[in-house]
């Protein structure tokens, strides 16, 4: 059986592509996965300070170009529970959709409080 030398360079350079899409596939899927990994799941309390209702967003920081659900609205001096993992942030955002003040929601993270100005987020 003769194979010619077109033949065999055809099939390792197939070999070769099939191999390279094979590695990018497996390094973005692995990618996905890690990006998609949230920490410990935390019960926070929050307390507002502030004379006056604040907008809450807690989530991924990725998602506050779009907070959609995972903004509320908080009422003045109240103190609330609010369910996030690590790894995230809590922020107090604008009516304009544009975050004001961050903070990250770390491990043994208990408790948050917003100041009497409404535009200042601590770790408590």
């Amino acid at each position: 059986m003769k194979t010619s030398l077109k033949s065999i360079f055809m099939v390792a350079l197939s070999l070769a592509i099939m191999h390279i899409y094979g590695q990018e596939s497996f390094s973005t899927r692995t990618a996905k996965k890690t990006t998609n990994l949230s920490g410990t799941s935390v019960a926070i309390a929050l307390k507002n300070l502030s004379q006056r209702p604040v907008i809450i967003f807690a989530g991924p920081k990725e998602e506050l170009t779009k907070p959609g659900p995972r903004q509320k609205v908080y009422e003045a001096l109240s103190t609330n529970t609010i369910y996030v993992s690590t790894n995230e942030v809590v922020c107090i955002m604008h009516e304009s959709g544009k975050p004001v003040a961050c903070a990250d929601v770390m491990a043994g993270t208990a408790e948050m409080e917003i100041d009497e100005s409404g535009s200042i987020i601590t770790l408590k």
